[in-house]
């Protein structure tokens, strides 16, 4: 018997005819929906949309898709599409009645002037850029289906707005999606903004880092692609950790870190060193190879100087020369909390048995220049000076 034959008998069976047609009818609606193919893409509409665990509201909601976010189809119950959000992979089950089968037109920010001008970003995330070219820093990643507004362009580039933040910036037109505006519709008011000039390739890696200029003073510091706070942050620095200064830009420095890597730091956050002390004091290779428990210490920074004043001069039972150093306002980014809390404000500094006798033993009270590997004690939690190379007036 075939399945309409089927339940048509049993539909014949209800002994309620008011029943039999608010069933009747409900089947109907569900079966004159349209079916969604698998892997289809949809789009959440104008309004935040929930993805939910299981088809039904009583699901519990694990995110809030945003508007003109785009989903493959894997699946269908009923009313329900289960989905996976092509930005994230995260899969879940929608509301078939809330998404669209085209990049909807989102509204702008609350304040802001209607956009005309509006594309969507493909199947492929794509990337944000402050500049029309692959040069350019990156702002952010688009997700597939967000909708642009388009302000302006130079040749493939087209300079957008993002509908759902209103952060402007710079994306390639091969990879968006609808009617690109030609430059006669542009708005007048929204010509080619002038944008910084493309950075350098990344210099290669050299052999051997030029000799550090600065330490960061007051760390984690944000290192960026560009002397700006809108450039994208690639490293946060520690406290002391050296830095070669390249150029300057107003509040901003070009730094070289010893790997090789470049990129931007404010100014204030760096304190510049003494270049000629550190290369002449300063070695290559295993900087603790002569330590008794090098397991114990973390290199901050290969070398380091710093000058203060020689207090508290003891002799280790391992035979390491150990005094601490009162050191000049310059150098008080050295100091940790084990250093202010501990030892009183002062930086250890540690001369090792196989260097002893090439550094000089300073005298108790004198002021010193200091040069050597910048560490942590993991053990006792302070920073140090060890091993020391060079101690001198």
């Amino acid at each position: 018997m075939s399945f309409v034959a089927e339940f048509c008998r049993r539909m014949r069976s209800f002994r309620f005819p008011g029943l039999r047609i608010l069933i009747a009818s409900l089947l109907l609606f569900i079966f004159a929906l349209p079916a969604y193919a698998q892997e289809t893409i949809v789009y959440v509409g104008r309004l935040p949309l929930n993805l939910r665990t299981g088809p039904g509201p009583a699901f519990p909601s694990a995110a809030e898709l945003q508007p003109g976010e785009a989903l493959a189809v894997t699946g269908q119950s009923g009313g329900w599409l289960n989905v996976t959000r092509l930005a994230t992979g995260e899969t879940g089950w929608v509301n078939r009645n809330y998404v669209t089968g085209s990049a909807p037109a989102v509204a702008p920010p609350p304040g802001a002037a209607a956009a005309p001008n509006q594309v969507a970003v493909g199947r492929l995330p794509l990337n944000l850029r402050t500049g029309p070219g692959p040069s350019y820093p990156r702002l952010a990643e688009l997700p597939p289906g967000e909708v642009l507004t388009v302000i302006a362009r130079a040749g493939t580039w087209l300079n957008v707005t993002r509908a759902a933040t209103g952060e402007t910036g710079w994306a390639h037109g091969d990879y968006v999606t609808g009617a690109v505006p030609a430059v006669s519709a542009l708005p007048v008011a929204a010509p080619v903004p002038a944008s910084p000039a493309p950075p350098p390739d990344a210099p290669p890696v050299p052999e051997s880092s030029s000799t550090p200029n600065a330490i960061v003073s007051d760390g984690p510091l944000n290192f960026r692609e560009g002397p700006g706070k809108n450039y994208r942050v690639i490293l946060r620095l520690p406290t002391g950790q050296s830095l070669t200064i390249l150029s300057e830009s107003g509040a901003w420095a070009n730094v070289q870190l010893p790997s090789g890597m470049q990129g931007w730091v404010m100014i204030q956050y760096i304190t510049q060193v003494d270049a000629a002390t550190a290369a002449a004091s300063c070695r290559a290779g295993d900087v603790l190879a002569n330590v008794h428990h090098p397991q114990r210490l973390t290199v901050f920074d290969p070398c380091v100087t710093a000058t203060g004043t020689v207090t508290e001069i003891t002799r280790n039972p391992d035979g390491d020369l150990t005094f601490r150093l009162a050191l000049d306002p310059a150098y008080t980014y050295l100091l940790n909390d084990g250093n202010r809390n501990v030892l009183r404000g002062y930086l250890q500094i540690e001369i090792v048995p196989a260097d002893q006798p090439l550094v000089a033993e300073p005298a108790l009270g004198a002021h010193v220049t200091v040069t050597g590997a910048y560490v942590l004690d993991t053990e006792y939690g302070w920073m140090e000076i060890h091993p020391a190379w060079f101690v001198g007036p």
